[in-house]
């Protein structure tokens, strides 16, 4: 869930997941979480895993779930940022 959030004149989007969680209070997340603070399509984020591109994941030995680390996360989307002189 995407909350828009008016501090001080300034836009902040908070994101938490289906059960209230605020997502920046983790360690991990999950691509439906990442999904949703990048932009990125859930199938655009599967194929640059196949890829081998885009933000590093964790695959525990489960085999199933992947997991972002949320440092990672914001280190991508700095990375991508577009700056003025």
């Amino acid at each position: 869930m995407v909350l828009p959030v008016n501090h001080g004149g300034f836009l902040i989007i908070l994101l938490s997941n289906s059960m209230g969680v605020d997502v920046m209070d983790k360690l991990y997340l999950k691509e439906k979480e990442v999904a949703l603070m990048t932009g990125k399509a859930i199938s655009t984020l599967r194929n640059e895993r196949c890829l081998r591109k885009g933000i590093p994941y964790l695959k525990p030995k489960d085999g199933r779930s992947i997991y972002y680390k949320l440092q990672d996360v914001c280190d991508y989307m700095e990375s991508q940022r577009i700056a003025f002189e």
